[in-house]
């Protein structure tokens, strides 16, 4: 959603696998997040997973999180 007139995005998800790629896209979105301010999610989607990947997870959403 953009804020009304702006051309700036309110708030912006952001999915990632924790591949190379989504990690050289971390730079962009916390420039946009420090630029612009917007809000934004997280996003990690898991299919089936094991308690020790769902853990793993987690402990890497934290950490982005946290940047």
């Amino acid at each position: 959603m953009k804020s009304p007139g702006s051309g700036v995005p309110k708030h912006v998800v952001f999915p990632t696998d924790f591949s190379d790629t989504a990690k050289r896209a971390r730079p962009w979105l916390l420039g946009l997040a420090k630029e612009n301010g917007p809000s934004f999610s997280l996003l990690h989607v898991l299919s089936s997973v094991s308690d020790e990947g769902r853990k793993q997870a987690e402990s890497q959403l934290e950490d982005l999180a946290d940047e």
